[in-house]
Formats: structure tokens, C-alpha cells, sequence
């Protein structure tokens, strides 16, 4: 995950971690761990509001990645259907 990406979006806007944390849902500690490089995967569902919230697309966040499922954590419970 490219945590640099994340930051410079999040700043281009003018959004604090804790402004962007309300926008797309989740806690401020992850956004600052993902930033920080501390932690270097996601759920796909937080990418998906992650990048919701910074008008990017999931691609660009995983930009210079090695590979989306290294860096992807399984959600718990399995897709069954056609992605919309």
C-alpha cells in the first residue's frame, strides 16, 4: 500500500487524518498506520471507502504496489456475487 499516496490525497483536499477518518468511516489510527507505513495492507472494503472518500479510485491508492493480493486482508465473510 502506498501510505504517501493516501497522505498527499488526503492533503490535497485539506483534510485532516481525523476529517478524513469521519468521511469514509473508520477509525483515525488506521488512516495514521496506513500513512505511517506501521501497517501495510487493508481490507478491500476499507479501500473502497478510503478511496470513496478522496475521490480516487482503489487503483490509485494501490499505486507502486507489488501486488493487490499481498496487500489486500481477506474480508470475513465470502463475495458471492458480481461486484456492481
Amino acid at each position: 500500500m502506498n501510505g504517501d499516496k493516501i497522505r498527499q490525497a488526503r492533503e490535497a483536499k485539506g483534510l485532516t487524518q481525523q476529517q478524513l477518518a469521519e468521511a469514509a468511516g473508520i477509525v483515525q489510527s488506521l488512516i495514521s498506520a496506513l500513512e505511517n507505513g506501521t501497517r501495510k495492507s487493508a481490507r478491500l472494503s476499507t479501500l473502497q471507502v478510503l478511496a470513496a472518500a478522496l475521490d480516487l479510485s482503489i487503483s490509485d491508492l494501490l499505486a507502486n504496489s507489488q501486488s493487490v493480493e499481498a496487500l489486500l486482508i481477506p474480508n470475513s465473510v465470502p463475495v458471492t456475487g458480481a461486484v456492481a
